[in-house]
């Protein structure tokens, strides 16, 4: 079997071993195709990939390992588009339950047109887990804008968990937010450990109307309307 570099097998450390395995036989299958202009078939068992390509209809067992140098490359290229196409689907799965989540972020690049990238680390029980996030303007309050100091951390709504790809290389595009309605909601919550507090409107940098069964501690209603900039009005209902 042609051995893969270190440094791509190390890239891909959570995929299980059958999705790495039918992404090779994938991407070997399209090479291959490619290479002899016509069609091919690969498959792995014990370890060892076995690859026929059907030249004139006639099946010629085929030895990866005697490619020319540049076939070789072609061949891992497509090896590596396929395993970090596979990672994405496999992060994107992972990350779905992040959607409409209250995450901490570090403010880590700003870029010329006022989008940031946005570090969040979360923890899994077992390791740390650091997750780049985009924090375009959209979803910036207008009052923020332009005011974003670089290693300054800030609560956020995660608005999007979303696989991209340009054709060489896909990625999992996280999308982040602090216009969301529900962010004031989500940071009360996490302060005090209440559940059932809803946010029924918000001004974003104006003020927002919090609706709350339980009783909320002025205190964690001054720490978020002081982070948001907003003035926090909060209706208690009756249960």
């Amino acid at each position: 079997m042609l051995p893969l570099p270190a440094e791509i097998q190390s890239k891909y450390p959570s995929l299980p071993l059958d999705v790495i395995y039918g992404a090779i036989e994938i991407a070997t299958i399209r090479a291959v195709s490619s290479i002899y202009g016509c069609p091919a078939t690969a498959i792995i068992e014990d370890s060892e990939i076995h690859v026929m390509a059907y030249i004139g209809l006639i099946p010629t067992q085929i030895d990866i390992s005697k490619l020319r140098k540049r076939n070789k490359r072609r061949l891992l290229d497509e090896i590596e588009l396929e395993l970090t196409t596979q990672q994405t689907i496999f992060e994107t799965k992972e990350l779905a339950s992040l959607r409409g989540s209250l995450v901490t972020g570090r403010v880590d690049r700003l870029h010329p047109d006022g989008k940031m990238d946005v570090l969040i680390e979360m923890n899994d029980g077992l390791r740390p887990i650091y997750i780049y996030a985009e924090y375009p303007i959209q979803q910036q309050p207008r009052h923020e804008r332009g005011n974003y100091i670089i290693g300054h951390t800030y609560s956020f709504l995660v608005a999007s968990c979303l696989p991209v790809s340009n054709g060489k290389a896909a990625r999992v595009r996280t999308i982040v937010s602090r216009v969301s309605r529900e962010l004031p909601s989500k940071m009360l919550a996490k302060l005090t450990g209440l559940s059932g507090i809803k946010c029924s409107r918000r001004i974003s940098g104006g003020y927002c109307d919090i609706k709350t069964s339980s009783r909320i501690p002025k205190l964690a209603i001054n720490e978020v309307g002081k982070e948001l900039r907003e003035h926090i009005y909060v209706n208690r209902q009756e249960k």
